[in-house]
């Protein structure tokens, strides 16, 4: 599988706390996308950890809200200029989305 769009999937390690962050370069390798997507699931608080990875994992918002500013540094490395830069996030925290305009 080859990825189109940039992705910015993250998990926290429930017991050392590293974050770690999948991206089209590692998402599509081997379990990594099931079981990163399967981990990012598990937000603390609500449902266990998800045991993947020889570990147990929460949400990356365990640890880091929303890392717009990777996703950011991503595009300038690749030379994108800050006005064609255009970052989508899907928020999950409330019942009804509204369109924001940063």
């Amino acid at each position: 599988m080859t990825m189109k769009r940039e992705i910015d999937v993250g998990i926290v390690n429930a017991i050392t706390g590293k974050y770690e962050g999948f991206t089209k370069e590692n998402i599509t390798s081997g379990q990594n996308l099931n079981d990163g997507l399967f981990a990012s699931m598990s937000y603390a608080g609500f449902f266990p950890p998800a045991n993947k990875f020889g570990s147990y994992w929460f949400d990356g918002s365990a640890q880091r809200d929303i890392d717009i500013f990777a996703a950011i540094n991503r595009c300038k490395d690749a030379g994108f200029a800050n006005e064609n830069i255009v970052v989508d996030s899907v928020m999950t925290s409330a019942a009804n989305l509204n369109e924001v305009d940063p």
